[in-house]
């Protein structure tokens, strides 16, 4: 079966993104800033990648605050690229 049949909200959410913003980029996924799935205002919806996702998940970065959230994607996006840095600085050893 379809995606959107196993999973209906996903489509809503989805389409909300793409009616404010267009397509979602490969590679890309839409997450809530409040943490909660049932709020698909475009307000609490943003776009994030695997790797960011992951660290927000594993660092606990999201919070029902959304403010709180936007902080947090900051902080993972810092982290990410100091990860990615030391990793390059390796190689070049």
């Amino acid at each position: 079966p379809p995606r959107s049949t196993l999973f209906p909200y996903t489509t809503l959410f989805r389409s909300v993104w793409e009616e404010h913003n267009g397509p979602i980029p490969a590679g890309k996924m839409v997450s809530f800033l409040d943490g909660d799935k049932d709020n698909c205002n475009i307000k609490n919806l943003f776009l994030t990648d695997n790797e960011e996702n992951l660290e927000l998940n594993k660092s606990g970065l999201r919070f029902e605050n959304p403010e709180f959230t936007k902080a947090g994607i900051t902080v993972a996006k810092v982290r990410i690229a100091a990860r990615n840095r030391k990793k390059e600085a390796r190689k070049r050893e």
